[in-house]
């Protein structure tokens, strides 16, 4: 299930390096392809909340990204979820 979250990072930067090849001219086919992500994006999440619900919302703690460490200090990126039915995403000083 932890893997599952790192494509909801993924789609919006695809999106993004998707958009970079579309020339500036063509804003139809640029606008179709920022809400087909988008909406790519919010059909995923729903699919993963209902099957997160399905499986009892386990609580999700993620220490994926470190931004800083040193000997007693890490600032990193994390992603929490508790019992409530949608993950989010904090910024977190340990």
């Amino acid at each position: 299930m932890h893997t599952i979250l790192q494509f909801f990072i993924a789609i919006p930067l695809l999106g993004f390096l998707v958009s970079l090849l579309i020339p500036g001219k063509q804003e139809g086919i640029l606008s179709k392809t920022a809400f087909g992500i988008v909406g790519l994006h919010m059909f995923g999440f729903q699919i993963f909340a209902i099957y997160w619900l399905w499986n009892g919302h386990p609580a999700l703690n993620l220490k994926e990204i470190i931004l800083y460490k040193t000997n007693g200090y890490e600032f990193l990126l994390i992603s929490i979820s508790t019992k409530s039915p949608q993950p989010t995403s904090l910024l977190a000083l340990y």
